[in-house]
């Protein structure tokens, strides 16, 4: 049980590690090979974002192997099926646009066989030529047959492609909501781990240099699960998750991180301008009442912290991530309930102590 002891210890850690470190360390002491499944599956369970598979990875104890991992990964990871469900969308997609070129070519083929038969026409019709009247009256009704099999043929082919692009319409539409399930946090609304790490490794260029993070953490969220309960709690995270909508612009990338850490990302508002946001954001939250009928927290009682850093003190996306959680941890350690800027906090002496706070 040694092994999943450490699992929960780690889990239950109150050191100001980044959640991606604690789950890293978590991984190495056990012994698990760093595969991107593996760690979904301990981000799950040491973040507290999966309680099931924690209390899994505690029945499993020391038998932990990849199969098991891989079982537990099928089992609760949204991308288990990602694989299948694409594939599945893109054979229909496939089959119906192979059917679409299929009868474009069948219209091409019909058009080309009219035309040689208006060549053929043209030739008979030369005016040097002389034709009996019963000629004439078949060429006529042999060009009369071929118009009308042409224009039915291509109001067949024109319907036939309308009726598949209905299909590739809802194929499309479909995959599109695939896609917006895959990279939203259940219970926010707001995007999930998986695709803020997306886009932030997407940015680069001048939208990097342009771009500033906000990260922030609940303060005190263990104490406020344990002593009113996890649906309560989710009541919390659902409700700070509105009230950072109603703060932000639309075209600000707002996410659940895991557990009760979110983040803001921008790329077209300045280092001020991100303070600003920042600050409005604790602002609201602390004004914030929080009650479900049955318990009321009144403004003051539930609060945030956070940390925000501009790309230029950064120099790619994952130091901009990490100096903004280091900054979120200096807010956490000088009282919480505050906005810290890495930019502030790199020139403080303080900075070397930061790390020696208890949340």
């Amino acid at each position: 049980m040694q092994q999943a002891k450490q699992v929960s210890e780690t889990a239950r850690s109150n050191k100001p590690l980044p959640m991606s470190m604690r789950v890293a360390n978590a991984m190495h002491k056990i012994g698990v090979v760093g595969l991107p499944r593996n760690y979904e599956v301990f981000y799950g369970a040491i973040s507290g974002t999966s309680p099931e598979i924690q209390k899994e990875l505690m029945e499993i104890g020391n038998g932990i192997d990849q199969e098991k991992l891989d079982e537990l990964f099928a089992k609760y990871c949204a991308r288990a099926d990602d694989e299948v469900t694409i594939a599945k969308i893109c054979n229909a997609v496939e089959s119906k646009l192979s059917s679409t070129i299929e009868m474009i070519k069948n219209e091409q083929s019909s058009v080309s066989q009219y035309g040689k038969i208006l060549g053929q026409a043209t030739q008979k019709l030369d005016p040097g030529s002389r034709m009996s009247p019963d000629v004439v009256n078949k060429l006529v009704g042999l060009l009369s047959d071929a118009t009308a099999t042409t224009q039915k043929q291509g109001q067949k082919t024109l319907e036939e492609i309308e009726d598949n692009s209905s299909e590739l319409q809802a194929i499309k539409s479909e995959l599109a909501e695939y896609k917006k399930q895959a990279e939203t946090d259940a219970l926010t609304g707001l995007y999930n781990r998986r695709a803020f790490d997306n886009r932030l490794g997407g940015v680069n260029g001048q939208a990097f240099g342009q771009s500033a993070l906000i990260i922030g953490d609940i303060d005190r969220f263990k104490t406020l699960n344990d002593t009113y309960g996890h649906p309560f709690g989710d009541l919390v995270i659902k409700n700070i998750a509105r009230v950072m909508q109603s703060n932000s612009r639309e075209d600000v990338l707002l996410a659940r991180l895991g557990g009760e850490e979110f983040a803001i990302f921008s790329t077209g508002i300045n280092e001020e301008g991100m303070m600003r946001l920042a600050e409005r954001v604790r602002v609201s939250i602390a004004e914030e009442s929080f009650g479900d009928g049955r318990i009321k927290l009144g403004p003051g009682k539930v609060t945030i912290s956070l940390g925000v850093c501009h790309a230029s003190a950064a120099e790619n996306v994952q130091s901009l991530y990490s100096q903004a959680d280091e900054a979120l941890y200096a807010s956490k350690r000088n009282g919480r309930n505050r906005v810290t800027s890495y930019d502030d906090l790199s020139k403080s002496p303080e900075r070397k102590n930061l790390y020696l706070y208890q949340d």
